[in-house]
């Protein structure tokens, strides 16, 4: 009797820790995905947050392009600077 208390015992034992083993493995991909989940809309948002930032410089580098041209143009002088590439969404002239 005693042999079978302890087989039952052992058995429980390994059971036992296959099931906690399994649960913490569980939780460890659950938290894993979370983080990334996380990562992801952090990295969404500084991404639009980049863009937007580039889109405001380029703008920003036109417009002064425009307001020297048009200042040369108002005293009459010769402006050969090239133009910066048009920022995406200017309106067409």
């Amino acid at each position: 009797m005693c042999l079978l208390s302890a087989l039952v015992f052992m058995i429980v034992v390994i059971v036992g820790t296959f099931e906690l083993i399994g649960e913490i493995m569980i939780r460890l991909t659950s938290l894993i995905e979370k983080t990334r989940a996380e990562g992801k809309a952090e990295g969404i948002a500084e991404g639009k947050e980049q863009g937007r930032a580039e889109t405001i410089a380029e703008f920003r580098q036109y417009f002064a392009w425009e307001k020297r041209q048009a200042e040369a143009a108002a005293i009459n002088q010769p402006f050969d600077e090239p133009p910066p590439p048009k920022p995406e969404g200017y309106p067409e002239e």
